[in-house]
């Protein structure tokens, strides 16, 4: 291939600038990854900024930590201001030169490097008929294959196709040109002479044919006999639509001849050019750890080719996913030099690759790609036109792939913005008698820079623009720009938390609102947002932006298995600003001037605004039309932010402070914790702060403090020591209860008066007659008091802080004595569910064990009930009043109390004279908060049993007489219609075995208990139990004497 069109046709003008002056000259800097690295971390007094770093889930680089006085005084006042700032995260990529257009991870068909350009190979199949016909067939004899004369044929050496004497043709072999356009035909025609054959006359015309589709021939050119043509000629043209096909021919024909010995035509060199499909495919690139290129997590800039494209060619670029090999709907075989990667929802795309299709005339005529580059660099050679990028010339010229100027010449660059927060920039070109400027705002007066140049971007700077102003009487020459932009990421939802309890001193979370100082999330709180255009052919998507201190606006579209037409922003119902679409598939919507001072002034005159962190933001509606699906992604809003906090003596943020941890020693220092859901950085400021050390905080103590803390019956002892200046008093103690539910005030006057509560103070009860007490421990020193209890309203918590502070006479509010309870390890801090602990249910007789099943009707019951709370041991249970503890009987409550003994409750009941089974339960039933959970309620079940056994059969008369024997046999009948007792046994006296007295009569205890072979079944309501003993050893007429004695199972008596 030959020297790119550029390099040769500015040749001359370089050579003419290199002998009056130098070029300023840049070597490009190599791809690179900018992170922001580890700060040192110095505390700071009032009036010094800090970039404070927000990592989420790990600890700041550069934490804000200020200086107080003393670690005992408190803070009074504190004013502060915050402003977001971008977190650098830039990785860039550049593709030049040939190791990375052959780089192994590469994909190239049909195309080819050479000096470091990457084209592809354009063919042009052709007939040279220099080794025979080459597939051409022949009418009859007049036409043929020659390879003499050499007159006739293109070259020193070879051959041609001669036609002569009379009507004849030559025919080209068959070929598929269908789906082409403007394929361009070539052929070497020589006319014969003198000495070359002989000269046609005229009407022996020679015909150029194409056949068309349906086979018949048409006539595209025609060359005349008989007219004055002494040598050849090179014809050209360009193939009508008619001769592109699947079956495409052509052919030479003469119209007719004098005879063998005259009219000749030659025809050499028959070239059809057919583009070829020459592709080139990317190594892998994105965030993805595998890709052969990284590029920094998060939206992606776009990707910029820096190519040459000669007239008549084409260069065509399709997005892939590199995961799947899938090609990305809606960024398939796009034209332009601007590659959409701002387009693409990068948070699904981590792994890409980009294929490149040259399609040109010939091999010599297809585009050729210098460089390609991504991540914020773009490298502008100007190999096409630049007012086309957005560039601006007066008084200079684009020429031959530069822009120049004679006298007094300007080129202003566009405004540089990216799809993601900027931080900085580095510039870089070639060029001669060129000055370089750069502004960040259009308000901005212009900045001379040296090149090559690094520049930062404020906190609310988002944009940049350069400036190349001619500079002498000397010609000036620009060759080439490279800008590097430096971008990362702004915090998303900041916020301060200054003691880790979760309340927030600091920001305000909404989904809607994303990156702060630059939105980028949609009304739906994600950062894309897909629709389908449905039968109407439309598709919307809202987002809510700055009403005012808006920096500009873009927005990408992307249109899946469709393409789109048209796009809109609609504010208030109101279409503000309308773009037309050619069927477009990917479309970046951004604003130029003219266009954001508009959308500027609608939105400023809003009044249904979302505020949030100090900013108004309206609704603005982004209305795409078309069919398919649409994709809305990389929306950027990038806006001024600043928050000033003025903060007193009582509000959350200087109360935190106080609270807060400050490290020990001669310079103490109060962390402050700012954090967010994304990396980014904070600008804080302490713009003022006033302290006292009037007053200091001491030894603390609890007593009847549960682990957890629950809303027991018992007092709490809340004991601070606090240290007073002595020219100070004391009016009031503040009492703070404060969990993630509730934050309940106390402000108690020690001077007599009204305790006034805030907040949540009716969750907080203090004692009616001991609310507190102030004990001299010396003459500075008190030591004071509050007894409460935080009552049954108040919700579980998984951390809850008492704190007690003073309030002096000069308004002072001390630091806090605090007490806390922590849920660590996935506990309680506070537990207000209560439950039934134990129920011992007793009789006459003691407690009844657990496994008794029956009861006996008319029983008297004693039930002695322990109540407390969920998971904690002790003797706490509810206040009066706070609970109602109920005693049922079946569906029947037959006895309620709201107030314990401690926390025992003994009541009685009696078994009634029923049937069958009959369940008592006791409830807890919480009056004023707590949930009811399963260990809320006790249950125990008896089977009642309204009548005691009886013997109702005998096989032994009261006195009888019985035959002695080894197995005297002995039976009784039982009936008990609930259940047949178990526990019967006869008590026997034999005369002359158990007489011990010798009197001849049975005495009471000379009776032996003996047992009864029960029956098998005993639910039945009789039973037989039969006795079995030996009396042989007795002599006639000796006794046997014996009763029968037992219960059933519900204790009645046999």
């Amino acid at each position: 291939m030959a020297g790119s069109l550029k390099g040769r046709s500015i040749a001359l003008l370089v050579l003419f600038l290199f002998v009056i002056g130098p070029y300023t000259t840049f070597v490009p800097p190599a791809p690179a990854t900018v992170l922001d690295g580890e700060q040192n971390v110095d505390s700071v007094s009032e009036g010094t900024p800090v970039t404070v770093d927000i990592r989420p889930g790990q600890v700041s680089l550069s934490p804000f930590e200020l200086d107080v006085p003393s670690s005992s005084g408190a803070i009074t006042s504190l004013d502060m201001t915050v402003q977001s700032a971008t977190m650098e995260n830039s990785q860039t990529l550049l593709w030049e030169g040939d190791a990375s257009w052959n780089h192994i991870d590469a994909t190239k068909d049909n195309t080819f490097t050479q000096s470091g350009i990457l084209s592809g190979a354009g063919s042009a199949p052709g007939y040279d008929f220099n080794n025979g016909a080459q597939g051409w067939t022949f009418s009859n004899s007049y036409s043929s294959r020659v390879t003499t004369p050499a007159c006739g044929y293109n070259g020193s050496t070879g051959g041609s196709i001669r036609t002569y004497a009379g009507s004849t043709h030559a025919t080209s072999p068959a070929m598929d040109l269908s789906g082409r356009s403007n394929i361009p035909f070539n052929a070497w025609i020589h006319e014969g002479r003198s000495g070359c054959g002989e000269t046609p006359d005229s009407g022996e015309n020679l015909q150029v044919k194409y056949k068309t589709a349906s086979g018949s021939w048409t006539t595209f050119h025609t060359f005349q006999g008989g007219g004055a043509q002494t040598s050849n000629f090179q014809y050209s043209t360009v193939l009508p639509a008619a001769a592109l096909h699947s079956s495409s021919q052509f052919r030479f024909q003469q119209t007719s001849g004098s005879g063998t010995c005259c009219d000749y035509w030659f025809v050499d060199d028959v070239k059809v050019v057919i583009p070829p499909t020459s592709t080139w495919t990317s190594p892998a690139f994105g965030y993805n750890t595998s890709n052969s290129f990284s590029l920094a997590e998060g939206p992606y800039a776009p990707m910029h080719i820096n190519a040459n494209l000669p007239a008549g060619s084409s260069l065509h670029w399709t997005l892939i996913d590199a995961q799947t090999g899938d090609n990305i709907s809606g960024f398939e075989s796009r034209e332009g030099m601007r590659i959409h990667l701002d387009a693409v929802d990068w948070e699904h795309y981590g792994s890409l690759r980009i294929q490149l299709q040259f399609e040109g005339l010939g091999a010599g005529l297809m585009p050729s790609v210098e460089s390609i580059s991504a991540g914020g660099l773009i490298k502008d050679t100007f190999s096409s036109d630049p007012v086309e990028r957005g560039w601006s010339l007066n008084n200079s010229t684009y020429l031959a792939g530069a822009i120049s100027s004679t006298a007094n010449g300007t080129a202003h660059s566009p405004w540089y913005t990216s799809n993601s927060p900027l931080a900085g920039y580095q510039i870089a070109a070639v060029s001669q008698e060129y000055d370089a400027f750069v502004r960040h705002d259009v308000n901005d007066a212009w900045t001379s820079i040296l090149l090559p140049y690094s520049g930062a971007l404020s906190a609310n700077e988002h944009a940049f623009q350069l400036m190349f102003m001619h500079n002498s009487s000397q010609p000036a020459l620009l060759d080439q720009v490279q800008v590097t932009m430096s971008s990362g990421q702004r915090v998303d939802t900041p916020s301060l938390d200054l003691n880790g309890d979760g309340i927030l001193e600091w920001g305000e979370p909404d989904v809607r609102i994303g990156s702060w100082g630059f939105q980028d999330r949609f009304s739906n709180g994600e950062n894309t947002e897909r629709d389908s255009f449905g039968f109407v052919g439309f598709a919307e998507a809202g987002a809510w932006i700055p009403a005012s201190n808006l920096k500009h606006f873009a927005v990408s579209v992307s249109s899946e298995n469709g393409n789109m037409t048209g796009m809109s922003l609609r504010v208030a119902g109101s279409t503000i600003i309308s773009r037309t679409l050619d069927n477009a598939t990917v479309y970046r919507f951004e604003l130029n001037e003219t266009e954001h001072t508009l959308l500027q002034a609608i939105l400023s005159s809003q009044s249904a605004l979302l505020n949030n962190m100090g900013q108004g933001f309206a609704l603005v509606n982004i209305e795409v039309y078309g069919n398919g699906f649409v994709t809305f992604s990389n929306l950027a809003a990038p806006y001024a932010t600043q928050m000033d906090i003025t903060a007193s003596e009582q509000s959350p943020l200087v109360m935190a402070a106080n609270s807060a941890y400050r490290t020990p020693g001669s310079s103490p220092s109060i962390t402050f914790p700012f954090t967010g859901l994304s990396n980014g950085k904070l600008v804080v400021e302490v713009t003022n702060m006033e302290f006292s050390d009037d007053v200091a905080a001491g030894m603390v103590s609890m007593e009847n403090a549960s682990s957890p803390l629950t809303p027991s019956q018992r007092w709490l002892s809340f004991t601070t020591r606090f240290n007073v200046d002595s020219d100070r008093s004391i009016s009031l103690i503040r009492l703070d209860v404060q969990g993630q539910n509730n934050h309940a005030t106390w402000l108690l006057p020690t001077g007599g008066g009204t305790s006034l509560g805030q907040g949540d103070s009716s969750l907080v009860e203090l004692h009616p007659t001991e609310a507190f007490s102030i004990a001299s421990v010396s003459a500075t020193m008190s030591e004071i008091t509050v007894k409460f209890r935080v009552e049954q309203g108040w919700d579980d918590e998984e951390w809850l802080t008492a704190s007690m502070r003073l309030v002096l006479d000069n308004d002072v509010i001390s630091r806090p004595g605090q007490y806390m309870w922590s849920g660590i390890g996935g506990g309680q801090a506070f537990e207000n569910d209560l439950v039934i602990k134990s129920v011992e249910i007793s009789d006459d007789n003691g407690p009844i064990d657990s496994s008794t099943e029956y009861l006996a009707a008319g029983v008297g019951l004693n039930f002695s009930i322990d109540v407390g709370y969920e998971g904690v041991e002790g003797i706490d249970a509810f206040a009066d009043g706070d609970a109602e503890v109920q005693l049922w009987q079946g569906s029947t409550m037959i006895a309620n109390t709201t107030s314990l003994d401690e926390d025992m409750w003994n009541v009685s009941d009696a078994a009634p004279f029923s049937f069958g089974d009959l369940t008592w339960s006791i409830r807890v039933v919480p009056l004023n908060g707590g949930d009811i959970i399963d260990e809320s309620e006790y249950t125990r079940t008896f089977k009642i049993d309204p009548t005691a056994p009886a013997v109702i059969g005998t096989s032994v008369a009261w006195y009888d007489h019985r035959l002695a024997s080894t197995s005297q046999t002995v039976q009784f009948q039982i009936l008990d219609p609930v259940l047949l007792p178990s526990d019967v046994h006869l008590m026997l006296w034999r005369e002359w075995a158990d007489d011990n007295d010798l009197n001849g009569w049975p005495s009471p205890d000379e009776y032996k208990q003996r047992s009864l072979i029960k029956p098998t079944d005993l639910t039945i309501s009789t039973g037989l139990y039969t006795l079995l003993f030996d009396d042989s050893m007795g002599s006639q007429g000796q006794k046997v004497a014996g009763y029968l004695v037992g219960m059933d199972a519900s204790g009645q008596i046999l």
